[in-house]
């Protein structure tokens, strides 16, 4: 928790996108970055309204295209379809919104981002860790 909308879309696109390009199997991929980001989200303070992105949905294929696009691109188009389905939970049990519809407008400003050394990015918890140390044997 900690960011705002706007701010933990763009976060959340460049991280996506990233993850995606590390493991870029179609078969099952989709449905456990879904499934990782959706959790996420929800630490964050947010919904990700996976729904509108299953097949026949309405988000479905501009979800697949800006997906693809960020890989090659910036995470910009990315970052503006998330956000027609990141809302703010409501803490006393439900979400900010209905889950009927599109969701709501993009937020204003959103700015995609490559690279992972950009202000903002990594701020999804309140605690970074570093990575552990690697000690190589003599001789290697």
């Amino acid at each position: 928790m900690g960011l705002d909308v706007s701010s933990f879309v763009e976060a959340l696109a460049v991280h996506w996108s990233d993850i995606n390009v590390l493991h870029a199997f179609r078969e099952g991929n989709t449905r456990s970055q879904f499934a990782f980001f959706h959790q996420l989200a929800e630490n964050a303070g947010y919904d990700l309204s996976s729904h509108l992105f299953k097949d026949g949905a309405p988000l479905r294929d501009e979800f697949v295209n800006a997906r693809f696009y960020a890989h090659l691109h910036d995470t910009s188009w990315f970052a503006t379809v998330l956000a027609r389905a990141i809302v703010p939970l409501d803490r006393g049990g439900g979400v900010g919104r209905s889950t009927e519809g599109d969701g709501p407008a993009a937020p204003t400003g959103v700015q995609g981002r490559r690279s992972a050394g950009t202000a903002g990015a990594g701020e999804f918890t309140e605690k970074q860790q570093s990575a552990p140390e690697v000690r190589l044997l003599p001789g290697q």
